[in-house]
């Protein structure tokens, strides 16, 4: 199984599995994962929205359902969205075909509401083995992962969260919180988000989408099932 870590730029490549970006210029990336609902992502959008920040959002497909107006609001403000499954199974413990049911349902629900084809792929807490990483690649998606975690979904305080980024943050880096997720309590995650921009932007970081970080296009034209 493959969990998050920091790798050399030369491991990622080959295999589009991408941990961070390049570090000749001092770019990050905020991303989050699990949703959209109506609490904490509209929460996060009101936040970038007002320090003009834009993010990436590795959306649940099922929420994506259950929240359109929020997905499509992701989407008017400037920000990316990619594929983080249809219900955030461990893709270790599924069949080949059910991890292809997991990306095309995500993909088709996504494609309907917004008319984006989807191109990254973040793999629910990170788990996947070389086999899984092959067939998702296969798929035309980039795989990816981040090299800065805050743990923000098991209730870390906003200073607590803050501190991590402050210790690990580096250019081309790219930073987890969490957007949604069943009960938890994500209250770090909006108090701590302001001070983390502002830190970055003190520090002299651009904060830019997935798809400007690594220089790829942020969704497929074409997507294969």
């Amino acid at each position: 199984m493959i969990q998050s870590t920091d790798v050399a730029a030369t491991d990622v490549t080959p295999s589009r599995m991408l941990f961070h970006g390049p570090g000749s210029k001092k770019m990050v990336a905020l991303t989050f994962d699990d949703g959209p609902d109506h609490d904490y992502t509209l929460q996060i959008l009101d936040i970038l929205k007002e320090y003009h920040v834009p993010a990436t959002f590795f959306i649940v497909g099922r929420l994506a359902k259950r929240y359109p107006s929020v997905l499509n609001r992701i989407i008017s403000e400037g920000h990316v969205i990619g594929n983080h499954s249809w219900d955030h199974p461990d893709f270790t413990e599924l069949t080949p075909a059910e991890i292809n049911h997991q990306l095309r349902r995500t993909n088709r629900m996504v494609f309907k509401l917004t008319g984006k084809q989807l191109r990254f792929f973040r793999p629910p807490f990170g788990a996947i083995d070389r086999k899984i990483e092959r067939q998702i690649v296969n798929k035309g998606y980039s795989i990816i992962y981040w090299n800065v975690d805050t743990k923000d979904w098991s209730g870390r305080s906003a200073k607590r969260i803050l501190s991590v980024v402050k210790r690990s943050l580096k250019p081309g880096s790219i930073i987890l919180f969490h957007s949604a997720g069943g009960h938890r309590h994500l209250k770090g995650t909006i108090l701590s988000l302001p001070k983390i921009i502002r830190l970055m932007r003190e520090k002299g970081y651009e904060m830019v989408t997935i798809d400007r970080l690594f220089d790829l296009p942020a969704y497929q034209s074409t997507t294969k099932q």
